[in-house]
């Protein structure tokens, strides 16, 4: 699976005993073994990736709601962001993303990048964790953090 120019390996992980996705980039060594493997023929690359946002998969998905300002509204329409995305229209040129994930990690992390252009909505959970997030942002640019 490539995104962004990054090569993934969606395999069966035997020390796991889970299907993982791996980063073609870390790994770090390979071998060829006299082993053959047989593919599940039940197992769907686009229904595991469906779970996902971007690269990363979670727990079960729940619904995600950003809402973005009109400054960055015109960038978020350009792209699919996720295979269950719709998008609303606001009435002052901004728009809420709304779309079911199990990474919810990947999505503060992406949302954080957008800084006050974005508001998570939903779930309560992830608001949270951006709020602790960016508090912890504002206290090392407030001189408040120790250390620096």
């Amino acid at each position: 699976y490539n995104l962004r120019g990054d090569w993934y390996l969606i395999a069966f992980d035997h020390l796991r005993q889970a299907v993982r996705t791996f980063h073609a980039g870390r790994v770090g060594w390979w071998e060829i073994l006299p082993e053959k493997f047989t593919r599940d023929p039940n197992f769907s690359v686009e229904r595991w990736m469906a779970q996902a946002f971007q690269m990363e998969r979670g727990e079960e998905p729940v619904e995600v709601v950003i809402r973005f300002d009109a400054y960055q509204a015109r960038y978020i329409r350009e792209r699919r962001w996720h295979a269950t995305q719709t998008v609303e229209e606001l009435p002052d040129g901004g728009l809420i993303l709304r779309f079911k994930t199990g990474g919810l990690a990947e999505v503060r992390r992406w949302v954080m990048g957008y800084g006050s252009h974005a508001e998570v909505l939903a779930p309560e959970s992830l608001r949270e964790e951006v709020a602790a997030e960016a508090r912890a942002v504002a206290a090392l640019y407030g001189g408040t953090s120790s250390g620096r």
